[in-house]
């Protein structure tokens, strides 16, 4: 500091000047102004500043969930459109959705077999060979099926299946399916032949009607065989063969099969050969009264020939004659034309009767009705002849 009287230069705490001895004035402080800022002015701004921000920021969220509820109902538009269908028993079933879909699959209801089909599709598929197919791997690949009365049936676990086989409800001959299989296979040609167990006491089967009879023991067979049921002829399997094959041809062959006796002519329900000459004499003389029991005589014995050969029997003989009287002769020609067909319907060493049937009728129109009973009792005695 300095005198402000001869500009000494002073100790700032001295009161007096040690040049001049003049007491020293001290100035009062100055005041430095400091600019005050304005906070309500700046809270204002920032406020404003913020809520520019936080009106982008709901705008941009707005936009986004307006985007993703797009993408959600497109979604769920598409999955839950029902156009698809399936078959199930020679039936057309639907429609169904894709979800829907895909929960029958995953059920075992429908599976890579069936066939499907939806609009844009040209004709029916294999369920395995469109879309659908993505939801089979959702399955387990180790589901089994198997048919039954021509329907499927599953899915069955692979130890379900070992059960089904052990307790004899499928067999070897029995189709089986699975994901990884391109087509149904008989399960002895599939890896489940290996829970075929060889059963010593029941493994052979036999074919009666179209249908499968089983399973039955050896010594069962063999009575089967003695009481006339199986023959050489008969296909028969049991685990281990690789197809039905005929009994004669197999190891129960071994077995003394009994010699089937010739079957002797069956006696056709008391059928006996009549002679044509004497009808024909006693028609004459009786002035066709004769000739109308030999018509009945020809109507029975034709439908127990018929009968005795498991072919279809004519008309009640009582009723040809009576409707032959009471139409005058009239349905009589219609029923020459029968018999000439029951006729030809029969056999005698393995082949059938000539068809005669034409002629038959022409003569009953010609009034020859003898003569057509003459060929008619001329093929009965034939038929009756051993």
């Amino acid at each position: 500091m300095f005198c402000k009287n001869c500009g000494h230069e002073i100790s700032d705490d001295s009161k007096f000047c040690s040049n001049c001895g003049i007491k020293v004035e001290v100035d009062e402080d100055i005041v430095v102004p400091v600019a005050v800022v304005d906070k309500t002015e700046e809270e204002s701004e920032v406020d404003t500043n913020n809520e520019e921000v936080n009106e982008s920021v709901n705008k941009k969220e707005e936009t986004l969930d307006t985007t993703s509820e797009e993408s959600v109902n497109e979604n769920e538009s598409t999955t839950s459109v029902k156009e698809w269908y399936y078959v199930s028993n020679n039936d057309s079933k639907g429609s169904f959705s894709i979800d829907e879909m895909k929960a029958k699959i995953t059920s075992g209801e429908i599976n890579g077999s069936t066939l499907v089909w939806k609009a844009s599709m040209k004709d029916w598929e294999r369920l395995e060979n469109t879309e659908l197919k993505e939801f089979i791997s959702t399955s387990s690949s180790n589901d089994w099926y198997y048919v039954e009365n021509n329907d499927s049936k599953g899915a069955f676990t692979l130890e379900e299946m070992k059960e089904l086989i052990e307790s004899n409800k499928i067999t070897g001959s029995t189709l089986v399916w699975k994901a990884s299989l391109k087509d149904w296979q008989k399960l002895e040609d599939s890896e489940l032949n290996q829970f075929m167990r060889v059963d010593e006491e029941k493994n052979w089967y036999y074919v009666e009607n179209n249908d499968s009879k089983g399973p039955y023991s050896q010594d069962e067979m063999k009575g089967f065989m003695e009481s006339g049921i199986l023959s050489g002829n008969c296909f028969v399997w049991k685990t281990g063969m690789q197809d039905w094959t005929r009994l004669k041809d197999t190891e129960l062959a071994g077995n003394e099969m009994p010699e089937q006796e010739p079957t002797p002519q069956p006696s056709y329900y008391g059928v006996k050969e009549k002679s044509i000459a004497l009808n024909v004499v006693l028609s004459f003389v009786t002035c066709g009264l004769y000739g109308l029991y030999w018509l009945y005589t020809i109507a029975k014995d034709l439908n127990d020939l018929c009968v005795s050969q498991h072919q279809e029997k004519g008309p009640d003989p009582f009723l040809v004659v009576v409707l032959s009287i009471v139409t005058c002769g009239i349905y009589q020609i219609y029923y020459m034309y029968k018999a000439g067909k029951m006729v030809s319907s029969l056999t005698k060493n393995g082949q059938h009767l000539s068809d005669d049937s034409v002629i038959l009728m022409v003569l009953a129109i010609l009034q020859l009705s003898l003569v057509s009973y003459c060929i008619l009792q001329s093929n009965i005695n034939g038929l009756t002849k051993n």
